[in-house]
């Protein structure tokens, strides 16, 4: 409602070179880890809570600073990026709840990834190349998923897939829906990822790749 105060004592702004009131109210667990930290620590309860939240926003510039260094602006900000449209879906959903554990949310999440992926995709200025399918990136992004799966199935990557594995934890990496090893090109070649290598190799008992809707489907319905 326009013009409704809102609940609780009013704010005021902080002055500089001042400590500010910041009054919350916190569980009964939060309070005890806040108090037995302060006492290790040998702070104050205020204090500690004030380290803390201090701490979590520094984190978070850490974070931003090390995605940089790690792949460069422009896939730090797309990854960012792809990880807030995901969350998203979650928070905005009905019931909001974890989207990696509903199967429809799940889908909209990935639709929410593939419009962003997709808002960063050059123009292809009438490369022929740009507009085939995707073949080896669904060969490497298949060899990325089983090495979390199974770090000791690709060599390359298997100190990467160890160290992914043992976030997420072995028994969630072992349901990963890893798909087949082997990826389908054309009725006349297959790519196969061998130890994180392309080959060319026959064609024959191949389990064609998972197709993901993409923007040109989506809006052609």
């Amino acid at each position: 409602m326009a013009g409704a105060r809102r609940a609780g004592r009013p704010t005021t702004p902080p002055k500089e070179g001042e400590k500010a009131t910041l009054g919350i109210r916190a569980s009964a667990d939060l309070k005890r880890k806040l108090n037995a930290a302060a006492n290790v620590n040998g702070r104050s309860l205020s204090q500690e809570a004030e380290f803390r939240l201090e701490t979590s926003f520094r984190d978070a510039d850490n974070l931003d600073q090390a995605m940089v260094l790690a792949y460069g602006p422009r896939l730090a900000v797309l990854l960012a990026a792809i990880g807030r449209a995901m969350n998203e879906t979650g928070r905005l959903a009905k019931f909001p709840t974890d989207w990696m554990s509903v199967p429809a949310l799940f889908n909209e999440a990935v639709g929410a990834a593939d419009e962003v992926v997709e808002s960063f995709r050059p123009a292809d200025d009438g490369d022929a190349a740009a507009r085939d399918s995707p073949l080896r990136g669904i060969a490497i992004g298949r060899a990325v998923a089983r090495a979390i799966h199974d770090p000791n199935s690709i060599e390359l990557l298997r100190e990467w897939g160890t160290s992914r594995q043992s976030q997420i934890g072995a028994d969630a990496a072992a349901r990963l829906n890893v798909a087949p090893w082997n990826v389908a090109v054309s009725s006349e070649n297959i790519i196969r990822t061998d130890r994180f290598t392309m080959r060319r190799t026959r064609p024959g008992g191949i389990t064609p790749p998972r197709r993901r809707a993409s923007r040109a489907r989506v809006k052609s319905r």
